[in-house]
C-alpha cells in the first residue's frame, strides 16, 4: 500500500508540473494558455514551421499565418485535415492532442482575387487528474482539457506594378480559448476555468517570375516571398476575480521563402523546390513583481530581419526555423 501511495503521489506531482507548463509559466513572469504554442500541423512541422513566409496550399499553413493556405485551383475548392496523437506518451498514457482543420477557397475566374475561409479546432485532453486535500488524502479524480476554436478569413490579390508581378494576401483569425482545469467540477467551492478571445493577423507577399523556352515546351517559375504574423493577441487570463492576471503567449513571426519549379507544356511539374527561413519571438515583457502592468514589445520585437530572417542566425531571444521540400514529377 505504501508503494501504491508513493506512486500515486509521484503521478500527481508529475501531472501538476505538466499543468503548470500548459497554462502558466514561472511565478511572476507567468503566461497562460501555453498549449497554443504546440504546433499541431504535421505538414508544416515537417517543413520546420516556416509557414509564415513560404506560401503553401496546405490548409494548416494558416495556423502560422492567417494569410497563408490558399489553394491555387480556379473556382471553388475545399480542403481539410484531421490529426490525433498521444501527447508526451513517455511521461503519461492518457493525454491526447487533436487538431481538425477545414478550409474553403474561391478563386474568381475574371478577377485577380481569391478568398479564403478556414476553421480549425485544437483540443488537448490532459487526462484524468487526482484530487487530494492539504493533508494528502485522496478525494477523487477529474479531467482537464484545453481547447482553441478559430475562424479565419483572408483575401489574396494579384497584380502588376512597373511590369513586376506580385501577389499579396492578408488574413485575420479569431480564437475562442477555453482552459478548464477541473472539467467544471467545484473544488473547495471554486471552479478553475478561464475563457478568452484572441486574434491573429498576418500578411504574405509573393513575386512570381515565369521564364518560357522559345518553343514554350518548358517553363521555369521562380517566386521569392516574405511574410509576417502576430499571434494570440488578447486580454489577460484570469481564473478567479481579484487574482493575478497572466498574459496570453503573444508572439510574432517573420519569414522568407523561395519556390522554384520546372514545368513541361503546362501539364507536368517536372521539379519543384521550396526553401524557407522563419524567426519567432515572444512579445511579452517579463514582469518583476506580481503587481507590474502586463506589457508587450512592439512590431517585430527582438527579431532583426537581416540577422534572424535573411541570414537565419540564431540568438537567445529569437527562435529560428528552417525548412525545404523537393517534389519530383508531380
Amino acid at each position: 500500500m505504501r508503494d501504491n501511495a508513493e506512486r500515486r503521489g509521484n503521478i500527481f506531482m508529475l501531472r501538476f508540473l505538466l499543468m503548470l507548463m500548459l497554462f502558466v509559466n514561472t511565478m511572476v513572469q507567468a503566461q497562460s494558455a501555453l498549449f497554443l504554442l504546440i504546433s499541431p500541423t504535421t505538414v508544416m512541422n515537417g517543413m520546420g514551421e516556416v509557414g509564415v513566409g513560404l506560401p503553401s496550399e496546405d490548409v494548416s499553413a494558416s495556423y502560422f499565418n492567417p494569410a497563408n493556405g490558399f489553394n491555387n485551383q480556379p473556382g471553388l475548392s475545399l480542403g481539410g485535415s484531421h490529426m490525433k496523437t498521444e501527447w508526451l506518451p513517455g511521461l503519461v498514457d492518457d493525454m491526447d492532442l487533436t487538431h481538425n482543420h477545414y478550409g474553403l477557397t474561391y478563386k474568381f475566374n475574371h478577377l485577380p482575387l481569391q478568398l479564403n475561409l478556414h476553421t480549425y479546432k485544437t483540443f488537448l485532453d490532459a487526462g484524468e487528474q487526482s484530487y487530494v486535500d492539504s493533508a494528502g488524502t485522496f478525494l477523487g479524480v477529474f479531467n482537464t482539457f484545453f481547447s482553441a476554436r478559430s475562424a479565419v478569413i483572408a483575401a489574396r490579390f494579384s497584380a502588376r506594378k512597373w511590369n513586376i508581378p506580385f501577389v499579396i494576401s492578408y488574413g485575420l483569425a479569431r480564437k475562442s480559448i477555453i482552459q478548464d482545469l477541473t472539467n467544471g467540477l467545484e473544488l473547495e467551492g471554486r471552479t478553475y476555468i478561464a475563457e478568452n478571445v484572441a486574434y491573429d493577423r498576418g500578411f504574405l507577399a509573393e513575386f512570381p517570375i515565369d521564364i518560357h523556352s522559345k518553343s514554350d515546351a518548358t517553363s521555369i517559375q521562380f517566386s521569392p516571398s516574405f511574410g509576417a504574423s502576430t499571434l494570440n493577441v488578447g486580454d489577460p487570463v484570469v481564473f478567479h476575480e481579484n487574482e493575478q492576471q497572466d498574459p496570453l503567449p503573444t508572439s510574432v513571426r517573420a519569414g522568407v521563402g523561395i519556390t522554384s519549379s520546372m514545368s513541361l507544356s503546362d501539364t507536368w511539374n517536372i521539379l519543384e523546390y521550396k526553401v524557407g527561413h522563419a524567426a519567432i519571438d515572444n512579445l511579452h515583457i517579463p514582469r518583476t513583481t506580481p503587481e507590474a502592468q502586463i506589457a508587450y514589445q512592439k512590431g517585430l520585437g527582438d527579431i532583426d530581419f537581416y540577422k534572424h530572417v535573411l541570414k537565419s542566425e540564431s540568438s537567445g531571444e529569437v527562435i529560428i526555423s528552417r525548412g525545404h521540400e523537393l517534389t519530383i514529377l508531380d
